[in-house]
């Protein structure tokens, strides 16, 4: 049994499941036909299966969640299905930045933008010949060489007017001595590098791809391009790689791959704000930017990944630009309101059969507003005070969640969500700091010290991340938030009623059928 307890949108979950819902035995049959997988043993197809049911739980929450305006984004099942994420990123992502990486930094030839350049709304170079179609590195950490190769192909086309196919095969055989490990992993540079010394690279015609390290079978009578160089776009700077796309050709770029998100995009702009624009783990192909909307457009780069074209949207993703950089292209995501409705939608899909949903909607105090409340309105005088934007502090809107006996019944939402009601009574919830308070037990000081200690400990983890996330530097991060809480405590000097116990809150149990 799955147990999830929700009191003001504060999520604890409990697992003490069955090891399979007998319910998806028609879906992952499909899967498993659908992707040609095959198990050695029945043990392996349970473990294999229990992982796809907590990916494909994840994938239906994140996809409710897209449909109420919370992602821009949709994730889909496909062929890494049945792989733990850590399983997948050891296999999959493997961009190896190492102390080595930035060692020549001096000897760097840099992109120096056109001046006076004027570059298109929009720029896709797949239109205009210089991309081979979506290729497949297998169960290879050999995302650095079709990188590579990419970019590679773009430019012999820009040159030559023909689109060669190059060999990512030769540079996982031959380009150990130039730091790449094959399938454990390398770099873009390196292969630049290897090409550039070797004289060329061979054609995938001649040199097919294995997608496991083999002995190096490079001839130069093979040869389909070569390079004389190459140059770096500055770190972090999205200006000088849009317009390195517009004007050069499609770019080898690395990007921070290491999250389910992008496991299991599908399509829509990605928009990660987990990504790091730092700790970069895949190396992927720009071709083109463009955007959506026009009031109020969402800027993205088209970038080409080489998982075939079972994955995301035909084997190419969008990537949120003009953003900080984050992912290689980061940007921070809004906490948007949940309704009552749609709140239940997204906690049942986490549910198996006989699992419980426990909710606790709290009820407002003498002054008609709940006690969770007048700490959040404290919380945004604070935060404007210290001129914190509106992205810098969540809104947690708890008064939306106040509700009555009857407002809680929804018998057709029930039947939707596959749940049945097991309990529906009033709770009486008190504060007990208040408590120790009103009963003289500590003082008004000690108590409203206590009490922002308690706001702290739940509010200042994501508050912090959100504070890094927009660009604070971290150094002055534990500086700003130490002057948010002080000024907090001393803004419930004057308020101290504000905290007053929840009073009678609803109290709901569903069980999923």
């Amino acid at each position: 049994m799955k147990i999830i307890f929700a009191l003001c949108l504060l999520i604890v979950s409990v697992y003490c499941a069955p090891i399979v819902d007998e319910q998806l035995n028609d879906s992952w049959t499909l899967f498993k036909r659908v992707y040609k997988k095959g198990y050695a043993s029945n043990d392996e197809e349970t473990v294999r299966r229990t992982i796809w049911e907590k990916n494909l739980a994840k994938i239906r929450k994140h996809n409710l969640e897209a449909d109420i305006g919370l992602h821009k984004y949709r994730m889909g099942m496909n062929h890494f299905g049945d792989l733990a994420h850590e399983e997948f990123k050891k296999q999959m992502n493997g961009l190896k930045m190492n102390a080595n990486t930035n060692a020549h930094k001096q000897d760097r030839h840099m992109f120096v933008a056109p001046s006076n350049v004027i570059i298109p709304d929009e720029v896709d170079w797949r239109k205009e010949g210089y991309v081979t179609p979506v290729k497949d590195q297998g169960q290879c950490g050999s995302c650095w060489a079709f990188s590579a190769t990419g970019s590679l192909e773009g430019q012999t086309f820009a040159k030559t007017k023909t689109l060669p196919s190059l060999s990512e095969q030769q540079l996982v055989d031959c380009s150990t001595k130039f730091d790449n490990q094959g399938c454990d992993g390398g770099l873009m540079n390196n292969a630049f590098e290897y090409i550039k010394q070797n004289n060329g690279i061979d054609s995938e015609k001649s040199y097919p791809y294995l997608a496991y390290d083999s002995k190096c079978r490079f001839k130069p009578e093979d040869v389909a391009a070569t390079d004389y160089g190459y140059i770096y776009i500055k770190e972090q700077n999205e200006t000088d790689l849009t317009i390195a796309i517009a004007t050069v050709g499609p770019i080898a770029v690395a990007i921070d791959a290491g999250h389910d998100s992008f496991q299991f995009y599908s399509s829509g702009i990605y928009d990660e704000p987990e990504c790091s624009r730092t700790d970069l783990d895949h190396g992927v192909l720009a071709v083109g930017y463009g955007q959506e909307g026009s009031k109020h457009p969402d800027y993205y780069y088209i970038v080409k990944n080489s998982w075939s074209e079972g994955w995301g949207d035909g084997g190419y993703i969008k990537m949120l630009r003009n953003s900080n950089n984050q992912c290689g292209q980061q940007a921070f995501k809004h906490q948007a309101y949940l309704g009552y409705c749609d709140f239940l939608k997204c906690r049942s899909l986490e549910l198996i059969s006989g699992g419980i949903l426990i909710f606790i909607f709290p009820g407002v105090n003498n002054q008609g507003k709940c006690g969770y409340e007048g700490s959040s309105d404290l919380l945004y005088k604070c935060a404007q005070s210290l001129a914190l934007t509106s992205k810098e502090l969540f809104n947690y809107t708890f008064q939306s969640y106040c509700r009555s006996l009857d407002e809680c019944i929804d018998e057709k939402l029930f039947n939707e969500c596959s749940l049945d009601l097991i309990t529906l009574s009033l709770v009486f919830v008190e504060s007990p700091l208040y408590k120790l308070w009103q009963t003289q037990q500590i003082t008004l000081d000690e108590f409203l010290h206590l009490n922002t200690l308690s706001v702290r400990s739940w509010s200042e983890p994501t508050f912090k991340q959100t504070l890094i996330h927009n660009g604070r530097p971290k150094n002055d991060v534990s500086h700003l938030l130490d002057q948010f809480y002080t000024l907090y405590e001393k803004e419930t000097q004057e308020q101290p009623d504000l905290h007053i116990n929840c009073g009678y809150s609803v109290y709901i149990v569903l069980k999923k059928k």
